[in-house]
């Protein structure tokens, strides 16, 4: 097409199947007196710009976006320590996936599952994975699990650390993506901890009285279980099952996430369960990873609470203790994040951010790429 100087105010192109040709420069390269309404293409930027008077302001293009779907589960809180520790509480668990055939709602604490993730294309997001908290010792609560999360920097969608059990001594637990169990005493009964509205629910109350125990840690998907006497031990509540990631790639010789139960179902973010007086009665935790708690008879007791499973979310047990020991709860088992996508290819830009060896996997026609440790900056492309 030739060029032309034209020195009307309106450019009449109809008829024309060519191109229009403006001015192209650095930014360096600007005019130093342009009038308001001058277009011309940034070759820095690789935009086209318009002057409005004042300054050059790019004109306005949409960025490509990709829908992510997301499983974020926090690390688990850790079991409380002494006697009859309350089991630790999941972590929060949110997912945009619906797992079809499932009995429990999506998300974590009875909610429905969240809308996909638009991922802006070549921006940068945030995933972190909380690790798991500590068991308490002699006279300490568990320690909450670090919470997780995944999006745009600084407006990133969290799961939160799950709540410490309770000890003997405060018998109070923390409150947590779920809730920690709170422990057992002979005098009070003491408080559970609440669990966070659309990730998880509270753990359970310890039993008041002779052969006492703890409340169960709360799960995604259920509370903790309420501790007895010697009979009954408080169990850790279930979390929720998802089919995020297939049974096959969530084995243990491929992610080894979740816990894999009955040859097809995924199941994250179980309490766990509480330390107890008597092992024909000890306590069962929650599906989904939760560690089982300890108890004290008959000899050789088993004083110290089991942890929680790591890539899972799961809370540790509650310690039992035993005469003249002091029993430990528990760690928490790490947490995880689970994105899966299609069409797009996905970037680690920096960080320490941990994978399993064989991912990402393939879903379908879906990419899932796993996490289980670390934090760092990814995106989409």
């Amino acid at each position: 097409m030739a060029e032309t100087k034209v020195t009307t105010d309106v450019i009449d192109l109809s008829g024309n199947n060519g191109g229009l040709t403006w001015a192209q420069g650095t930014e360096a390269q600007r005019p130093g007196s342009p009038n308001s309404g001058d277009l011309r293409e940034n070759t820095d930027s690789d935009r086209v710009e318009v002057y409005n008077g004042s300054e050059w302001r790019n004109l306005k293009e949409e960025d490509p976006s990709a829908s992510i779907d997301y499983l974020i589960v926090g690390g688990g809180g850790g079991g409380g320590g002494w006697f009859r520790g309350g089991g630790g509480g999941a972590g929060g668990l949110r997912t945009s996936y619906d797992a079809a055939g499932s009995s429990n709602p999506p998300s974590g604490g009875g909610a429905a599952k969240e809308t996909t993730f638009a991922a802006t294309l070549n921006t940068n997001l945030t995933v972190t994975v909380g690790a798991g908290g500590s068991g308490g010792i002699y006279t300490q609560n568990g320690t909450n699990g670090g919470s997780s999360k995944f999006g745009t920097v600084g407006a990133e969608i969290i799961s939160l650390g799950g709540g410490g059990g309770g000890y003997y001594g405060t018998v109070n637990a923390n409150a947590g993506g779920s809730g920690g169990g709170s422990a057992g005493y002979s005098s009070t009964t003491g408080t559970p901890g609440a669990g966070e509205p659309g990730q998880g629910f509270a753990g359970g109350q310890g039993y008041s009285g002779n052969t006492q125990s703890g409340g169960g840690g709360g799960g995604a998907g259920a509370v903790g279980q309420a501790g007895g006497g010697s009979a009954t031990s408080g169990d850790g509540g279930d979390g929720v099952k998802s089919l995020i990631l297939s049974y096959a790639n969530a084995g243990p010789t491929e992610a080894n996430v979740g816990e894999q139960i009955g040859g097809n179902e995924v199941w994250y973010a179980g309490g766990g369960g509480s330390g107890g007086y008597d092992s024909g009665n000890d306590s069962i935790p929650g599906k989904g990873g939760g560690g089982e708690g300890g108890y004290q008879s008959p000899a050789p007791p088993y004083p110290d609470g089991n942890d929680g499973t790591d890539n899972t979310g799961g809370g540790g047990g509650g310690s039992a203790g035993s005469t003249g020991t002091a029993g430990t709860g528990g760690d928490g088992g790490s947490g995880v994040v689970i994105l899966r996508y299609s069409g797009v290819s996905l970037t680690v830009v920096s960080g320490n951010l941990q994978q399993p060896t064989n991912s990402p996997f393939t879903e379908g026609s879906d990419t899932v790429s796993v996490f289980v440790s670390g934090d760092g900056i990814i995106k989409f492309t």
